[in-house]
Formats: C-alpha cells, structure tokens, sequence
C-alpha cells in the first residue's frame, strides 16, 4: 500500500461519525497531506476534501480521532 492510500485509509477510519468529514480537525489534516506530499498523485486525497462553505470549526470531541491522526502525523 503507498503512502497516500495509507492515509486515505486512515482518515477514512478516523471519521466516525458524519460531522467529521465537515470538521477542520479532519479537513485541516487532509490539507496538511495536499501540501506535503503535493509531488506524489493527490487526487485520492482530493476527493476527500469537503466544499469550504460546508465546514466547521471543532465540535470538541473527547476522543477526537481525526485530531488524534493529525497529532499523531505532526509528532
């Protein structure tokens, strides 16, 4: 598996439950990854990116599994 079906992967389990994929702690991460790996194929990412008007700040989620990914790629 290359590095971006991995992530795809990964954000794909993270978000368990409907408002993540609308959240910024999961948008956030993905464009994080748009920005890092922009030399290798995105476009699976690209997919995963939500319209900007359709987003919302962190709903606070304890645990927040996206956040958590986020964290845990930034370390």
């Amino acid at each position: 598996m290359n590095q971006i079906d991995e992530y795809c992967k990964k954000i794909r389990e993270s978000a368990i439950k409907n408002d993540c994929w609308t959240c910024d702690c999961l948008q956030g991460f993905i464009v994080q990854l748009l920005i890092d790996l922009e030399k290798d194929d995105v476009s699976k990412l690209e997919e995963l990116i939500k319209e900007k008007s359709s987003l919302h700040s962190c709903l606070g989620c304890d645990p927040c599994p996206p956040g958590e990914l986020f964290t845990e790629y930034l370390k």
